[in-house]
């Protein structure tokens, strides 16, 4: 009887030294790393190994390695005071100055990053406003150290010239450009557009907005007019008694067709660019272009579009729409330009 209940605290106190030999290893043995109390997304990285860390139980919290992140709601108090990954997009990375072209690296511990983005307005001719541009936003899966391409629309211009990259210019008198599209390339999982607004044309028809999957038509006042472009193919130049605009084609809105008349106006860039508005004498005067359309390529997830309307951007509503100054066409009046693009990534 005594050998075998001192067999019993034997076991016991064998079961306690192993249990206390491996705390102490996951303490000590490897290198450790500090969470500060009150951390968002701490990112911790230890031979490729990358966790984001929340801590929120009152103290700073000391891990001893990447690998064994996951059992740290085992080993805090109180329990489930701090988690491991998972994204909450509470970091912006906005692109917001001038125009052009950029690069942004994902930054370690981000593998899921939202994106928004506005098309550039297209400008107003001759008391001819111009379309507003599209609003999308989608969800990809990404890896820490990729490198995105990011495209930042410009409005087009109230007389001639469309906004970079891919508004179709105008060709001749009160003939304004289309707004460009905003863009996002992923190196993998795919892509997202935002369409530009249509130009105006001379003195009787607006440009049409940037669509969603379609974008508006522009205005005229003999049919047909110019149609927007869709994800599938560019839209159609509209009628003009000395000439019809050219039509829209991947990536690139319409060109106004001839330098005498009352011009149309250009079509919008996107997916598949507006068709130009065509061009006619004093009385019919020179058709809207039509707007750029939007799509999501590859494989995202909570995919959304809003198309312009009325000259006005789609999602001025969103949080992150910074202002008025951005994705309106060129509002009443003679050779006004369109305002340009934005694009913003929640990591």
């Amino acid at each position: 009887m005594i050998i075998e209940h001192f067999t019993s605290i034997l076991k016991k106190c064998l079961v306690l030294f192993v249990v206390f030999s491996l705390s102490i290893f996951l303490t000590f043995g490897a290198t450790s790393y500090q969470v500060p109390n009150g951390a968002s997304n701490y990112c911790i990285n230890e031979f490729g190994v990358a966790k984001a860390v929340t801590n929120a139980c009152g103290k700073d919290l000391f891990v001893a390695t990447a690998t064994a992140l996951e059992w740290l709601d085992f080993y805090t108090h109180p329990p489930g005071c701090a988690t491991v990954g998972g994204s909450t997009y509470s970091n912006s990375a906005p692109f917001t100055v001038g125009s052009g072209t950029y690069t942004w690296t994902v930054p370690a511990c981000v593998t899921s990053i939202k994106i928004k983005m506005w098309g550039g307005g297209g400008g107003t001719g001759v008391g001819t406003p111009g379309g507003g541009g599209a609003y999308s936003t989608a969800i990809y899966s990404v890896s820490p150290g990729q490198v995105l391409t990011i495209y930042v629309a410009d409005g087009g211009s109230g007389y001639l010239t469309g906004g970079a990259p891919g508004g179709g210019s105008a060709a001749g008198l009160g003939g304004a450009g289309g707004g460009g599209w905003s863009y996002v390339q992923t190196p993998v999982s795919g892509s997202l557009f935002a369409g530009g607004g249509g130009g105006g044309g001379n003195s009787w028809g607006g440009g049409g907005d940037g669509g969603a999957t379609t974008g508006g038509n522009g205005g005229c006042t003999t049919g047909p007019c110019a149609t927007g472009g869709t994800t599938s193919g560019g839209g159609s130049g509209g009628y003009g008694n000395y000439c019809s605009g050219g039509a829209g084609s991947l990536f690139t809105g319409g060109a106004g067709c001839a330098d005498y008349g009352f011009d149309g106006g250009g079509g919008g860039g996107g997916y598949y660019g507006g068709g130009a508005g065509g061009s006619g004498d004093y009385m019919l005067g020179g058709g809207g272009g039509g707007g750029g359309s939007s799509i999501a390529t590859g494989s995202p997830s909570s995919v959304s579009y809003i198309a312009g309307s009325g000259g006005t951007p789609g999602g001025t509503g969103d949080p992150d729409y910074p202002g008025g100054s951005i994705g309106y066409g060129g509002g009443g009046g003679v050779y006004v330009s369109g305002t340009k693009g934005y694009v913003v990534i929640k990591y």
